[in-house]
């Protein structure tokens, strides 16, 4: 399971640095989108690793392989520019600064986690707002540089 967390940190910061170094196409005009999110996001996507992205009118999910919950928060759209804010980590499936999961099998905010001693700098590493370009055709989401299909 550790394992699993790791590998889907691990594409949660790559997903995360890939959004600082991502661009429009030049050749290609984005879509006028209409006010609010994209519903052509919602849904479950997964990508070939296994990892689960769940999108739902402007609130999303990270889960591993297995579902299990890893983080979640809130998303907007504007054009092809998706924002994402992680607004809560699942406690079994978040390690800060340790070899030991931050709590138990429940949500947790980051004022949650600084009342239990973490510090603003290691709770800025997670608790994060991200803009990243993404497009969507048919049943395949592009999200920066990864490719998800979405689940029936």
């Amino acid at each position: 399971m550790k394992k699993t967390y790791i590998l889907l940190t691990l594409l949660a910061v790559a997903l995360a640095t890939g959004l600082l170094f991502v661009s429009c196409d030049t050749e290609s005009k984005p879509e006028s989108k209409s006010s609010g999110p994209d519903s052509a996001l919602n849904g479950t996507w997964v990508n070939e690793g296994g990892g689960i992205v769940k999108f739902d009118n402007g609130n999303f999910q990270f889960e591993s392989s297995d579902g299990t919950p890893m983080d979640k928060g809130t998303y907007t759209t504007s054009g092809s520019t998706l924002t994402m804010t992680i607004t809560h980590v699942w406690g079994e499936s978040c390690y800060v600064g340790g070899t030991e999961p931050v709590g138990g099998p429940e949500w947790y905010t980051k004022a949650d986690l600084k009342a239990t001693g973490f510090t603003d700098e290691d709770l800025n590493t997670i608790f994060v707002t991200r803009s990243i370009t993404y497009s969507v055709s048919g049943n395949t989401l592009t999200f920066g540089d990864m490719i998800l299909t979405k689940q029936q």
